[in-house]
């Protein structure tokens, strides 16, 4: 590596260092997450039985914690838009 490199390198790990020190001091974002999900059922004759499997969906799901318990609730697609 040539000096320069070097300098360049040491450069931008003092910046990711910086950079991660003000993201952990953030907390939490959101108190939940939210996703479209596709998922099989179990009937036999299903589509999603099918192969090439073809998942039914998409379903929107809200996920948080509550008590120390991962909470999920299905939302409908007004419901999970911003």
């Amino acid at each position: 590596m040539t000096p320069s490199e070097v300098r360049r390198l040491r450069a931008c790990e003092l910046s990711l260092r910086r950079l991660t020190w003000d993201l952990s001091n953030t907390g939490f974002i959101s108190s939940c997450s939210v996703v479209r999900r596709f998922m099989p059922y179990g009937k036999l004759g299903c589509r999603c039985q099918a192969n090439p499997t073809q998942l039914q969906g998409p379903y929107w799901q809200r996920s948080r914690v509550v008590g120390g318990k991962t909470v999920t609730c299905r939302l409908t697609e007004g419901q999970a838009s911003p």
